[in-house]
């Protein structure tokens, strides 16, 4: 049975003899088909199965916008971690960098000479 919430207070005939009063109200009411077509027609009520379901729909997407926006800050975090550690590896000095100091040649270096000035 469909549910309509009443905007406008009417009377409906089922089968055409059983009258229902139906008052204005916030809450859905379950009705015939008959009636909450006709009531739906004529403005005097909404459709609470498709408010429901536009309802559920306006969830689901936030879930999901929800959900990718959190996935998305996870890989910002998950990048900027990345970032802060291949900084943390790299040395603070630039000429920790630097390559070793080539070893001295003796055969090279200027000699002493072993004999006194005179």
């Amino acid at each position: 049975m469909p549910k309509i919430i009443v905007l406008v207070p009417f009377k409906f005939a089922h089968n055409g003899h059983q009258v229902e009063e139906f008052a204005e109200g916030d809450q859905p009411v379950l009705t015939s088909p008959e009636c909450a077509h006709l009531a739906i027609a004529e403005g005097w009520a909404l459709d609470a199965d498709k408010i429901e379901a536009e309802q559920a729909a306006a969830e689901q997407a936030a879930a999901e916008r929800a959900a990718a926006a959190q996935a998305a800050a996870d890989q910002a975090a998950a990048e900027q971690a990345a970032v802060e550690q291949a900084a943390a590896d790299q040395p603070a000095d630039p000429a920790e960098k630097a390559a070793p100091a080539a070893p001295v040649n003796k055969d090279t270096a200027p000699k002493r000479s072993t004999k006194a000035a005179a």
